[in-house]
């Protein structure tokens, strides 16, 4: 944890703002991937019985009466739709996932390059070369692919707790004997 804190302290106070709203897409990515998620159950039931009235949360939001040969063609269009717009988020989000890192390694560079720059010529002669080296390229690597992980394990985490409350809420029977054979 203290090392993660540290992550957060190299960041700018832009950076900072930016990783805020990675947060928030973050929640946003869950949601959608607990609604992908949670499409497959309909679609199911529609493919096995044909008929949309054994799910009755699902009447609540389409209210217009559906002729049985056209349920199945119709939740797989309406299916298809919400896994395109999910799935063209999580291509935006992965973008700025990686665009976010980018712009962080970049400013990190720019900074220490600066440093070494501004250093008194004695003290600049007195480090290691390669020790400049490695702080100017590999350190900074190490850095963003840390903030990456911390990111995609933060990302992690929460869909994987949407799915668990997601499924708690389905069935939480279930739930509980998969989570003692998983145990």
């Amino acid at each position: 944890m203290k090392k993660i804190l540290l992550l957060f302290k190299l960041l700018s106070l832009k950076e900072k703002k930016l990783f805020y709203l990675l947060i928030i897409l973050t929640f946003l990515s869950m949601i959608l991937e607990i609604m992908g998620l949670a499409t497959v159950i309909p679609l199911i039931s529609i493919i096995l019985e044909n008929d949309l009235n054994n799910i009755p949360f699902l009447s609540e939001f389409i209210p217009l009466e559906i002729e049985s040969k056209k349920i199945v063609p119709f939740t797989l269009i309406a299916i298809g739709f919400i896994f395109i717009i999910k799935n063209l988020y999580l291509a935006f989000f992965a973008n700025f996932l990686v665009r976010f890192g980018l712009d962080t390694e970049k400013r990190l560079g720019q900074t220490l390059y600066e440093g070494y720059i501004k250093l008194p010529y004695l003290k600049f002669v007195e480090k290691k070369y390669s020790s400049l080296i490695y702080n100017t390229t590999r350190a900074i690597d190490l850095f963003r692919d840390s903030l990456h992980l911390v990111a995609v394990l933060f990302t992690e985490i929460l869909i994987f707790i949407g799915i668990l409350s997601f499924l708690f809420l389905i069935d939480p029977y279930t739930l509980y004997v998969v989570g003692a054979v998983m145990v």
